[in-house]
């Protein structure tokens, strides 16, 4: 909807611009992610050198359109991420490109994981160390 609206009292316009959608189904925006990433991996392999040259840094146009895709399905950081992965290995499976590339996305994918799996924050892990260490 975009359309401008009368405010009653004040007899003065404001503009409103609605936009209502609907959030897809985890698994399926998982696909879409996946599929996305490995037409990004595709086009960036051929504007490169050489597909071992490329270091596997997609270009921020590239970046851009994930981003948005992930905003647009409510993919959350980790699921994008695992896409991500997934992408890049379906791509490199038939068409082999350097492995640098994949540690680049495989580091980034379990610094996520490792950070997600922290229960307690700093403060508390703080708090209870001291209290072990005046126990003894």
């Amino acid at each position: 909807m975009d359309q401008w609206a009368e405010l009653s009292k004040k007899k003065r316009k404001v503009h409103v611009f609605l936009s209502l959608g609907t959030s897809k189904d985890v698994q399926e925006a998982c696909r879409e992610h996946r599929q996305l990433t490995r037409i990004m991996v595709r086009n960036q392999l051929c504007t490169a050198a050489s597909p071992f040259a490329w270091d596997g840094v997609l270009s921020d146009a590239a970046e851009q359109i994930l981003l948005l895709h992930r905003g647009h399905t409510s993919l959350d950081e980790q699921h994008a991420q695992l896409a991500r992965w997934a992408g890049y290995c379906d791509h490199h499976e038939h068409n082999p490109f350097n492995f640098k590339a994949l540690e680049v996305v495989l580091r980034k994918l379990l610094q996520l994981q490792s950070s997600a799996e922290k229960s307690f924050g700093e403060k508390e892990v703080g708090h209870s160390t001291l209290y072990f260490e005046n126990a003894n």
